[in-house]
């Protein structure tokens, strides 16, 4: 049956559809980037929360142990297992603060980057096409979409972590 014939105007309806198809698919898009990076730790051997580690330190390194812990959420002897693991297998390097002797950061370690790369690529290379296709404006609106949802989801992981029950 076509749009016309079930009553209702083509541009309420596309809207409609637009919206319930947004909706869908930036909650499928978060999906999928963890089941990605799951099969990413997979093909190389790394827990998933190895993998969170890995990437989190692709954007925003170098961080402390302290900082680890409290994006992903883990304790200080969890956190502590974790950067010991990697760097015994060559993914993360730690380095001392030359200005505070006391203070660790954790970098990514280019030992074994080299392994990721071809996992990341066909991904990557297509989103390089998708990306050079859009025009200015186009890019200017999905940076904007990008940057808000980034927020959006790090504020939500704070009020989710402040809703846990006592334990």
């Amino acid at each position: 049956m076509g749009r016309k014939s079930q009553g209702m105007s083509d541009g309420r309806r596309e809207r409609g559809e637009l919206i319930a198809t947004f909706d869908k698919e930036a909650r499928r898009m978060g999906s999928m980037a963890t089941l990605h990076n799951h099969a990413i730790g997979e093909a190389v051997g790394l827990h998933q929360t190895d993998q969170e580690l890995l990437d989190l330190l692709d954007w925003a390194e170098p961080l402390t142990a302290g900082e680890i812990a409290g994006h992903l959420g883990l304790s200080s002897g969890a956190v502590t297992a974790l950067i010991d693991r990697l760097e015994a297998g060559g993914w993360v390097r730690r380095e001392r603060d030359p200005v505070d002797r006391r203070r660790v950061f954790v970098h990514l370690s280019h030992e074994r980057g080299g392994e990721l790369w071809p996992l990341y690529q066909p991904m990557s290379e297509a989103i390089d096409v998708y990306r050079t296709s859009l025009s200015d404006e186009e890019l200017l609106v999905v940076v904007q979409f990008l940057e808000f949802a980034n927020q959006l989801m790090a504020d939500a992981i704070v009020h989710a972590r402040s809703s846990r029950p006592a334990q």
